[in-house]
């Protein structure tokens, strides 16, 4: 983002110039010095993702070089003042403690049922370590939700996250069943010694007074980004979460054309997003006629009218006509073939959103710890 600025520095000072500023390929950090823009570039957040990147690209590996998606985890636990995390690296800042990984002594049959972040994370660190892995997914395409947030106009680059690991599995020939749905009953059949739950999260169902009197249509954030109603051009975003689930379906539709208003029972729209990231969210989707309506919640329907109604005042106003109310209350973990698993005697470790909703930093960072630890 500041090479343009770099280059003009550069052609009036006699010193040499830097850049920096989100440049996370060293193919393109070595094009802005072959152009002429600056002498040399500084690749931070690049490093943190990979710290092997230079190694990798000396050894003529860029494939394998786990590219900085800019997600920004990093900073925002730098201005939090927490230890920094990644979401691409979850071993960042924990090298010490965590030591190398380690080759095990008797390979094992691992099933990993889940092919989101941490599933595909999972089953990368295990293969790694060389034990016998099959990564069984129930959807036609890796990524889980992850896959979702990637298709999201402005964050494209986090495809880069499920990308990575799919080429790491491959390198290390993993089996990857798509569109395979494992049942209770199918766990016996899976011959394996060990079972990698990362099922991930369902969203929340919330009926509404007067949902079913209304002609608004209800849906959720995935069902926006999966299939936007063309003919749903007046939206109602009810973001309880206040984090990128919210913002991500909220940048869909209103690069979808949609006049969107935002409801959050928040002191501010995206409350849970970093700053870095917040601001330039703001500044599209204001710019695009988005209205944010704080401190409020939607209590109903009138017809074709949302009822908002302010958690502070109990004021009440009706918004409308409104076509499409898209509601985000949050998640619930997606666990039934835990029971059975357990049942089996078959030693099973429950990650991610299977275990609780969260982050994907996270989801990632406990299929790495599930890898490690299984002997």
């Amino acid at each position: 983002m500041f090479v343009p600025l770099a280059a003009g520095i550069r052609e009036v000072v006699s010193l040499p110039v830097f850049t920096v500023g989100y440049i996370v390929d060293p193919v393109h950090a070595k094009s802005i010095i072959a152009e002429g823009k600056a002498d040399m570039v500084g690749m931070t957040r690049a490093h943190i993702a990979d710290p092997d990147l230079v190694a990798k690209t000396k050894e003529g590996r860029p494939e394998d070089i786990r590219l900085c998606v800019g997600a920004n985890v990093c900073i925002k636990r730098a201005l939090d003042g927490s230890r920094i995390a990644c979401v691409q690296n979850p071993e960042v800042a924990r090298e010490y403690e965590l030591g190398p990984i380690v080759p095990t002594k008797k390979a094992r049959d691992v099933a990993v049922i889940g092919g989101g972040p941490g599933g595909l994370e999972a089953a990368r660190v295990l293969a790694e370590r060389g034990h016998r892995v099959v990564v069984y997914e129930a959807n036609p395409i890796l990524g889980g939700q992850f896959a979702l947030r990637a298709s999201i106009p402005n964050w494209h680059e986090f495809q880069s996250v499920i990308n990575w690991r799919i080429k790491q599995l491959e390198r290390n020939q993993v089996r990857i069943e798509l569109g395979r749905t494992i049942k209770a009953s199918d766990i016996h059949e899976l011959e394996v010694d060990v079972i990698v739950l990362a099922t991930g999260a369902r969203p929340k169902q919330q009926s509404i007074p007067g949902e079913e009197d209304s002609c608004i249509e209800v849906a959720t954030p995935h069902d926006v980004i999966l299939n936007v109603r063309p003919e749903a051009d007046k939206v109602v975003v009810w973001d309880h979460g206040g984090g990128l689930i919210g913002a991500g379906v909220i940048e869909e539709l209103v690069a979808k054309g949609k006049q969107v208003t935002v409801i959050t029972p928040a002191f501010a729209v995206a409350e849970d997003v970093d700053l870095i990231q917040r601001v330039p969210f703001y500044e599209r989707v204001l710019a695009a006629g988005t209205k944010f309506i704080a401190n409020s919640r939607v209590s109903g329907f009138d017809g074709t009218n949302v009822v908002i109604e302010n958690i502070y005042s109990r004021e009440l106003t009706q918004l409308g006509p409104v076509d499409l109310l898209v509601s985000w209350q949050g998640s619930m973990a997606v666990d039934d073939l835990r029971p059975a698993i357990e049942a089996s005697g078959i030693e099973c470790h429950v990650i991610g959103d299977g275990l609780a909703p969260r982050t994907a930093e996270i989801a990632i960072a406990e299929g790495m710890l599930a890898a490690r630890n299984i002997a």
